[in-house]
């Protein structure tokens, strides 16, 4: 017995590995997050939260949860970054 595979449009699942793999590069390393003094948990947290108040704005419309969630990352990533920049500027 022959079974095929259904050619329906791209769940949400699929959309988020797609747009994590084309983000993959921008995220920070480790020792990055080391030197930032936050740890992965501390991280994580506040990347849920700023997702949170993204999906606030939008009216917790379900479809856009990947995109606030990789918005946050983003976002959160560049004040830690400027953050250590800040840093390493006022000890000289």
């Amino acid at each position: 017995m022959a079974t095929s595979k259904s050619t329906s449009s791209t769940t949400p699942a699929k959309k988020a590995k797609t747009a994590a793999a084309a983000r993959s590069s921008q995220k920070p390393t480790k020792a990055k997050l080391i030197n930032t003094g936050i740890t992965p948990d501390q991280r994580s947290q506040m990347i849920a939260e700023a997702a949170y108040y993204r999906a606030e704005q939008r009216g917790f419309n379900p479809d856009g949860q990947v995109d606030d969630w990789l918005q946050a990352e983003v976002m959160v990533d560049e004040i830690l970054s400027h953050s250590t920049e800040t840093e390493r500027a006022s000890r000289h």
